[in-house]
């Protein structure tokens, strides 16, 4: 799910993870960039790259991920069923 490497599976694991994550209070921001978006009937898939920054401790620390997003139309509404991302620390800001 994550770029930690973890790998959940169902809403419990993921409420879990999104609870611990927010109770660490990072300040910050990401911004999206070079959004990709290909749509069919029932499924859709967002790509993008997520840039910004963090603030752990005080310290401000870069944020690049490459984000996969999937989704499922059930009864007319866009549901995420998929989001996978990875860090890439090797990749140099677009211009």
């Amino acid at each position: 799910m994550g770029p930690n490497g973890l790998y959940l599976i169902g809403w419990d694991a993921i409420e879990q993870e999104w609870n611990r994550q927010a109770a660490s209070k990072l300040g910050g921001h990401v911004t999206p960039e070079r959004i990709h978006i290909v749509v069919g009937a029932d499924i859709a898939m967002l790509n993008c790259i997520e840039s910004g920054e963090n603030v752990v401790n005080g310290t401000k620390e870069t944020v690049r991920i490459r984000s996969s997003t999937v989704f499922r139309r059930e009864n007319n509404v866009w549901k995420v069923i998929g989001h996978q991302t990875d860090q890439l620390g090797y990749m140099s800001k677009p211009k």
